[in-house]
């Protein structure tokens, strides 16, 4: 990935995950997390993807939104996504890093943004 200090990568059952320190990160800090799903919202994901004791990918936006905390909900979920709606994340983006952040060829727009949570 163009812009990054190192990026590393894998797949697993249609579960895409990359961890990433783009040039405004700190050169061995782990400044930006995404993990994306290879299937769209309509169904939930085939491999569990745990936050906690809650499965991101595999329950309607609407039911994480209710069992989620306020904080969570402000870290996982995405300031436009309607919480009623009874699809499914597409992705989530956690970053830690202060600067801009590249997005990846074929991210999606669902993204959840904090700093300093992200472990280093």
């Amino acid at each position: 990935m163009c812009g990054t200090h190192w990026t590393f990568s894998f797949g697993h059952h249609g579960i895409l995950v990359t961890a990433y320190s783009c040039t405004a990160c700190p050169e061995q800090t782990l400044g930006h997390l995404i993990i994306e799903r290879e299937y769209g919202p309509d169904r939930a994901a085939d491999v569990p993807v745990a936050f906690g004791d809650y499965d991101l990918f595999g329950y309607p936006i609407h039911e994480l939104a209710e069992a989620l905390s306020p904080p969570d909900r402000k870290l996982l979920l995405p300031a436009d996504v309607n919480l009623h709606s009874t699809h499914y994340l597409s992705a989530v983006y956690l970053d830690s890093c202060e600067g801009e952040r590249a997005e990846p060829r074929g991210a999606q727009t669902h993204t959840a943004s904090r700093s300093s949570d992200v472990p280093r």
